[in-house]
């Protein structure tokens, strides 16, 4: 049997959000830094990232109304995030 060509790899969206608040389940309540036209106004559930943080995310599902998303570095660190008290964690 021939192989079925390959679909093109999608680049990974990459955002910077800030982080207004906390979902059910953990997940940080985030929105897109950026405003003007063209702007993603979806909200963004991002795993790792804290209320009041700056975050780098890359978006792992997108809906029509919402994005998932994990974070990937933290540009401002929230007050509250301290560091593990066990190296496994986190």
């Amino acid at each position: 049997p021939e192989a079925a060509p390959s679909s093109p790899r999608l680049q990974p969206m990459v955002t910077r959000l800030q982080v207004r608040g906390v979902a059910h389940g953990g997940a940080g309540v985030a929105a897109p830094t950026t405003d003007g036209e063209g702007a993603d106004r979806r909200v963004w559930f991002v795993r790792g990232a804290m209320p009041g943080e700056v975050v780098e995310a890359e978006a792992e599902g997108e809906h029509r109304r919402y994005v998932l998303a994990r974070t990937l570095r933290v540009l401002q660190s929230s007050p509250a995030r301290v560091d593990p008290p066990c190296a496994l964690a986190g």
